[in-house]
C-alpha cells in the first residue's frame, strides 16, 4: 500500500482488502511517515500487552498549555495520579442530575431549528449539535449550569480555543481561549458557583486546590474541548443511522425505556463508525509476529476494520442492534470502541449514556427524516456523514411522543 491516507480516502475498505492480500500486519506510508497497520482486536491487544513500554499514544501536543500534556500520553506515576483522580471522580459523579436540563435544551433547540429558514441546512444542524455537546460536557466535567454567567464565560473561551474543531497547532487564539477558560474555572471555584455533580467539583472536594494543579485542570479543560467535537460528530452519525434504519429507530421509540434500548443502537453505531483507530509512536524497536517494528515507526491499530470480522460479527456491514451485547466478556474480546490498554478512555459510560439519552430524546419526540444526504466522507478526524446530510425533525403526535 503506497499511501495509506490516499488509499483510504478512495476506498473505505482499502485496509481490509490489503490485509486480506498480504496479512494482518503490514507497512504503509502516510503524511511523510512509515506506518505499521495491525488488523484484529485480539492481535492488537496482544501487541499492546507485550510491547506497552515501547509505545507512546499519539496525539497533538498541548505541553505549552498543560505542563504534563494529555493524560493519554502520560506514563508512570504522573499517569497513575491524574487518571486515578479522574476515575475516582467519575465513580462519584452521576450524569443524572443534569439529564432533565440537557434534554430540555436539546428539545427546545431542535424545535427552534425546525422553525427557522435554515432548518434544512447541514451547517445549522452542526451548530445546534455543537451547542448540545458543549453544554453537556461543560456541565458534567466543569460544573457549569447552562444559563449561568460561568457557563457563558466558558463558552466564550471555548469559541476561541477551537470554534470549528480541534486545533492541532496552538496559536494565539488557542492561548487566549485556554487562558479565558482557565480564568473562568478559577473564578467559579473561588466564588462557589461550580456545581457539585461534576468532575471538577468532585476532584476539588476530594483533593482541594492541590488536586487541581495545572496539569489536572488543563486535562479537564481539554476533555471538554476534545469531547465536544467527538460527541458532536457521533450525534450526527446517530441521526444518520436513525434516518437510514427507521425500523431500528422505531424499536427504540417503542421500547418501555427508550434510553436503555438506545444504548444498543449506540454501540452498534460505534461498531460501524467513528471507532476507527488507535495510533502509537514506536519508541523502541521490537519484533511482533515475525516482523521488526523499528523505532520511529507510527503504529496504527485498525479498530474499524477489526470490528468488521465476519467470524465475530456476521454480516458485519449491516446495522443490527440486536447483536450479542457488548457488555459481555466474550464480545469485549473483539469489540473495543474506547481503547484497548491502560490508556482506554474512562469516559465510556458517560459518553454512551449521553449518546443514548440524545437518541432516545430525539426519537420519542420527533419523526426524523433526511433533508439532505450523500455518501459518507473522510473528515478531519473521522469518516463522517456527507457534508450534505441534514435531518428534518417533525414533531410526533401527542399519542406517539413520550
Amino acid at each position: 500500500m503506497p499511501d495509506l491516507d490516499l488509499a483510504e480516502r478512495r476506498d473505505r475498505l482499502a485496509i481490509l482488502r490489503h490485509a486480506e492480500a498480504v496479512g494482518p500486519v503490514f507497512t504503509a506510508t502516510a503524511w511523510g511517515d512509515v506506518w505499521v497497520c495491525v488488523v484484529g482486536t485480539e492481535r492488537c491487544r496482544r501487541l499492546l500487552a507485550t510491547h506497552r513500554s515501547s509505545l507512546t499514544p499519539y496525539t497533538f501536543p498541548i505541553g505549552e498549555l498543560v505542563p504534563g500534556g494529555f493524560m493519554r500520553q502520560m506514563a508512570g506515576e504522573l499517569h497513575a495520579s491524574v487518571r486515578g483522580r479522574v476515575v475516582d471522580a467519575l465513580r462519584s459523579t452521576s450524569l443524572e442530575p443534569w439529564e432533565a436540563a440537557l434534554t430540555g435544551r436539546w428539545l427546545a433547540g431542535l424545535d427552534e431549528l425546525r422553525l427557522t429558514a435554515e432548518a434544512d441546512e447541514p451547517e445549522a444542524l452542526l451548530h445546534r449539535l455543537s451547542a448540545f455537546t458543549t453544554d453537556a460536557l461543560a456541565a458534567y466535567v466543569l460544573g457549569a449550569a447552562p444559563g449561568t454567567a460561568y457557563h457563558a464565560s466558558l463558552i466564550e473561551g471555548y469559541d476561541m480555543l477551537g470554534a470549528r474543531g480541534n486545533a492541532w497547532t496552538i496559536g494565539d487564539p488557542q492561548r487566549a481561549g485556554f487562558a479565558h477558560v482557565t480564568d473562568a474555572v478559577r473564578v467559579a471555584l473561588a466564588d462557589g458557583t461550580v456545581e457539585s455533580p461534576s468532575l471538577l467539583g468532585a476532584i476539588h472536594a476530594a483533593h482541594g486546590a492541590d488536586g487541581l494543579d495545572d496539569t489536572m485542570l488543563g486535562n479537564l479543560i481539554y476533555m471538554v474541548e476534545l469531547g465536544r467535537f467527538d460527541l458532536r460528530a457521533f450525534f450526527r452519525w446517530l441521526l444518520w443511522f436513525a434516518v437510514h434504519h427507521p425500523a431500528e429507530a422505531a424499536a427504540v421509540r417503542a421500547a418501555p425505556e427508550p434510553a436503555a434500548a438506545a444504548k444498543w443502537f449506540v454501540y452498534e453505531a460505534l461498531r460501524l463508525e467513528q471507532s476507527e483507530r488507535l495510533a502509537r509512536v514506536v519508541d523502541r524497536t521490537f519484533r511482533f509476529e515475525g516482523r521488526v517494528i523499528p523505532k520511529g515507526t507510527m503504529l496504527r491499530l485498525c479498530m474499524w476494520e477489526s470490528h468488521k470480522d465476519p467470524k465475530v460479527f456476521p454480516n458485519p456491514f449491516a446495522f443490527d442492534s440486536s447483536r450479542p451485547r457488548p457488555d459481555t466478556a466474550e464480545v469485549r474480546r473483539h469489540f473495543s470502541p474506547f481503547g484497548l490498554d491502560h490508556h482506554v478512555c474512562p469516559f465510556e459510560a458517560v459518553s454512551v449514556r449521553l449518546a443514548s439519552l440524545f437518541l432516545a430524546t430525539v426519537l420519542t419526540h420527533f419523526d426524523v427524516t433526511a433533508a439532505g444526504d450523500g455518501p459518507p466522507v473522510r473528515g478531519g478526524y473521522h469518516f463522517e456523514p456527507s457534508p450534505r446530510f441534514a435531518a428534518r425533525f417533525e414533531p410526533l403526535p401527542p399519542t406517539t411522543a413520550a
